[in-house]
């Protein structure tokens, strides 16, 4: 799912993207599954973000809360870089 996440927003496909992520969060909401919902939280900030919709930034907030509630480090420093290099870019605007 992630593979196909990442194609459809690298083929412009933001909208479709997004789509497919809220179905995986949706997914995860009603099965319980808890361990990729940060990763899902930051590509849709990275993909929003590439859409020139600065909302992106609360994704990727989200998306560190979420991890770090997890204990999940991997996943928080992962989203943290991330808004780290979307505040670069929105600082050289």
């Amino acid at each position: 799912m992630g593979v196909v996440i990442r194609l459809a927003g690298v083929c412009l496909l933001m909208a479709q993207a997004l789509e497919l992520i809220e179905e995986a969060r949706a997914r995860c909401a009603e099965t319980g599954e808890a361990w990729y919902p940060p990763e899902l939280l930051r590509a849709k900030g990275e993909i929003m973000l590439a859409g020139g919709d600065t909302h992106g930034i609360t994704s990727l907030e989200q998306a560190i809360a979420v991890a770090r509630d997890q204990g999940a480090a991997a996943w928080e420093a992962r989203a943290a870089a991330s808004l780290s290099r979307a505040k670069g870019l929105l600082a050289a605007r």
